[in-house]
């Protein structure tokens, strides 16, 4: 069964469920014609659609009273806390699209553009690691990380083993952001 709870700023407007539903709730408006004149009016709650809309980057968004707000925010904010200035909500499998609540966590912002920008290889067990097929050498692995400084992927060279190439992609890791990814699996 869903578990519905109400959305941080529209209480008592809007609620988010842990599927990732969004609904309005019934309620009684106040209503103000040009006239000046006063009325109540009641509004039948319903559930959005939201999984049509969009961003640019593929993070699904819903309009509230007239606010486009990303899903995984909302439902990050609703069912876990709330989000200090200076974080972000990562998808951990990296898919925008999968916003449940098991694939969400709280980042730093430059821990989460780090993540953004990684050309994920799907035959490399780790993060900054990508693999490369040569006929000379067979697969070797390379490890790579984001420069903020330089906004471009840092190559780090080419290794025998992806725990090497992991390895070395740590290190600059620290080097770079001054902390480790262990902290962050």
């Amino acid at each position: 069964m869903e578990q519905w709870k109400p959305i941080r700023g529209f209480e008592g407007i809007y609620e988010v469920s842990d599927q990732g539903n969004v609904r309005s709730l019934d309620r009684w408006v106040e209503v103000k014609s040009k006239l000046g004149k006063k009325w109540e009016l009641f509004i039948k709650g319903i559930i959005k659609t939201v999984s049509k809309d969009k961003d640019k980057d593929g993070y699904v968004c819903v309009h509230l009273q007239g606010q486009r707000r990303m899903l995984h925010r909302i439902m990050f904010e609703s069912f876990v806390r709330t989000l200090e200035s200076n974080e972000d909500v990562d998808h951990i499998d990296g898919n925008p699209s999968n916003f449940t609540i098991h694939n969400l966590r709280a980042c730093k912002r430059i821990n989460n553009l780090t993540f953004k920008n990684v050309k994920w290889d799907r035959k490399a067990p780790y993060v900054g690691v990508r693999s490369k097929q040569t006929k000379k050498y067979g697969i070797r692995w390379a490890g790579q990380i984001w420069c903020p400084i330089k906004k471009t992927n840092l190559h780090l060279g080419y290794f025998s083993t992806p725990e090497q190439a992991h390895e070395a992609y740590r290190k600059a890791r620290l080097e770079i952001y001054g902390d480790d990814i262990k902290s962050q699996e």
